[in-house]
């Protein structure tokens, strides 16, 4: 096994120094990506990176003349070839969105021991709203009990360029940089909180307060309604829609999303997306505050899977989804929400959870919004 592992991490490192600067060349050419080669510490370390796009790894590690591992969604195994060279040409750890996974600690843990320098996104998600999503409060600990120099890197214009609702990517510009780098000593020096908020302020981005920029492309609304489920006007759930450019309600609601990633139109409510979820988020305290044992959200034709040895994916059940302020349910399957660990969003709008000791995804034979199920969720969390 370590004579695979070796013989796995040279190729991995010959593949790197033959096609980082073609990969580097071509995100510049098709997402105006600008980064430079960092000089870093030797040996083991741990980088953590805001997380903005799908392709963020590839985005990182083009700043790094070294490949590195990263800690990854566990649905990366169920991605057909690009799984194939992911596993040959690459190395990943593994993490399954919606479980608290201590396993995957022990295993970067592991992993930098071995003096390999690892990165991983430490919000765990990417942004809906152009905001860079939380830190969890054990990134901080990972990093004292590592023992190792941590770097902290930042994306810039990712979010326009790849929204996480859409898809479709826009092309207009990226950066990719180192923003500190932290000694093992200085790490040492601070408390757990203190690092935290360090990392916070690092790795924070807000993609609407930047100075405007045009990112084109095609279908720039397209999927919005996969974010978007409130209509601020009639106030009724999932009866926004989209089509190429426009974002609209049956009740007439209409607007235009512009190459600036803002909507254009007459009498609106809200200028971005990003505007739109902060009154959404505060509507939907009220109403999971307010939810009992009936129905608060509801999609047809879902299908619910356990996840089995070697990634695969067992059937549960199939039907409708719904949850209320007590329990989630698919087709036949049925459980309080107290014994849900998490409930994550993966991609554009995969759901997964865990409960129990298992976990779960869940696929949809068409678009609909997952992001609901998850802020009920959270929600209904934070008032237990």
């Amino acid at each position: 096994m370590a004579e695979q592992d070796a013989a796995k991490e040279k190729r991995a490192a010959r593949f790197w120094k033959t096609w980082r600067k073609p990969i580097k060349a071509f995100l510049r050419v098709r997402f105006g990506y600008t980064c430079k080669t960092e000089d870093v510490p030797s040996g083991a370390f741990l980088v953590y990176s805001n997380h903005v796009t799908d392709i963020d790894p590839v985005f990182v590690g083009c700043s790094f003349a070294e490949p590195l591992t990263f800690v990854a969604g566990e649905n990366v195994q169920r991605m057909g070839l690009l799984s194939k060279i992911i596993r040959r040409y690459g190395n990943t750890i593994d993490r399954f969105k919606g479980s608290t996974d201590a396993a995957c600690a022990l295993n970067i843990l592991r992993t930098l021991k071995k003096g390999t320098p690892v990165c991983m996104f430490p919000s765990g998600n990417r942004s809906y709203t152009g905001k860079s999503t939380d830190i969890f409060p054990a990134s901080a600990k990972l990093v004292k009990s590592a023992k190792v120099p941590l770097i902290t890197y930042k994306l810039t214009g990712g979010y326009m360029t790849s929204p996480r609702w859409a898809d479709t990517m826009r092309k207009g510009k990226m950066h990719g940089e180192i923003v500190h780098v932290y000694t093992p000593q200085e790490v040492a020096a601070m408390s757990a909180d203190e690092l935290l908020e360090q990392i916070r302020a690092d790795l924070y981005e807000d993609a609407y307060a930047a100075e405007p920029i045009p990112y084109r492309g095609k279908r720039l609304a397209e999927r919005l309604e996969t974010m978007l489920y409130l209509c601020p006007r009639c106030g009724c759930v999932d009866t926004l829609k989209s089509k190429d450019d426009r974002f609209f309600c049956s009740c007439g609601l209409s607007m235009q999303m512009n190459t600036l990633g803002r909507f254009e139109g007459e009498n609106l409510p809200f200028s971005h997306p990003g505007e739109w979820d902060d009154w959404q988020q505060q509507k939907m305290r009220v109403i999971a505050a307010a939810a009992k044992g009936a129905p608060v959200f509801s999609d047809e034709g879902q299908q619910l899977y356990r996840l089995g040895e070697n990634h695969r994916l067992l059937p549960v059940s199939a039907g409708k989804m719904s949850m209320s302020g007590t329990t989630f349910s698919l087709g036949s399957y049925s459980v309080p929400l107290t014994k849900l660990e998490g409930f994550a969003l993966t991609q554009q709008d995969k759901l997964s959870f865990a409960s129990e000791g298992e976990n779960y995804v869940i696929r949809s034979d068409h678009p609909r919004c997952g992001k609901k199920y998850c802020d009920l969720f959270r929600y209904r969390k934070a008032d237990q």
